[in-house]
């Protein structure tokens, strides 16, 4: 398993950790290693733990394998799943980057991984491409709400709200070095933001800000 650990490491690192922890969910699964992943804490492309959830449906565990339905299908809010760079990255100007991250980020770094989701990220200036030190703001297309919830039980999140709306905060951890906010776009079967920062007061400024941002384009 550490073996496994280190491998993911490298490979899973900036899509959306829900879309991933859901992906590594289902391969587990189909593996028979469940209990092995939860015990073992393996991580993701970003450095998170993951770790199979004994309660996630199996729903869940076939969409985010590919096969049967994606709980996110019937969700009218679908669509900001695949929101264009101009879109998604405007939910944050420069200008607020700056008051949240301390400091003038490099320009904003926007991504699609076909099955997983959309991000887009604001690396602070003069750091390592893989640092934590950065914004960033990431929409899985696999895993819905109700989903996430499931999944963040591993990560000991807590819970919070986000302009009125459901969220969940964890980290930083020993294997994650940043605070991470999950908050609910609509309602259980509708689509997660998923907010990355330094810190939890970072991460949750960077989620009171973009939030509506992503949700008006909906």
């Amino acid at each position: 398993m550490r073996r496994d650990i280190a491998g993911l490491r490298l490979r899973l690192r900036r899509p959306p950790a829900l879309a991933v922890l859901a992906a590594g969910l289902a391969a587990g699964l189909a593996a028979g290693m469940t209990g092995g992943l939860a015990g073992c804490g393996s991580q993701d492309r970003t450095g998170h733990p993951a770790a199979a959830s004994p309660a996630a449906s199996g729903s869940d565990r076939e969409a985010s394998s590919g096969k049967g339905a994606n709980p996110l299908a019937k969700s009218r809010m679908r669509i900001l799943t695949t929101l264009s760079r101009a879109q998604l990255c405007a939910a944050l100007s420069t200008s607020e980057a700056i008051k949240i991250l301390g400091s003038r980020p490099q320009a904003p770094l926007y991504g699609r991984e076909p099955g997983l989701g959309i991000y887009c990220r604001w690396p602070k200036r003069g750091v390592a491409a893989l640092s934590a030190d950065e914004l960033y703001v990431g929409i899985s297309s696999i895993v819905d709400w109700a989903g996430a919830q499931q999944v963040d039980k591993l990560l000991h999140a807590k819970s919070v709200k986000v302009g009125g709306r459901p969220a969940l905060t964890a980290g930083p951890l020993p294997a994650m070095q940043w605070a991470q906010v999950d908050v609910a776009l609509g309602g259980p079967g509708d689509p997660v933001a998923e907010y990355r920062a330094p810190t939890v007061a970072q991460a949750l400024d960077l989620a009171q800000t973009a939030t509506p941002h992503i949700v008006s384009m909906g």
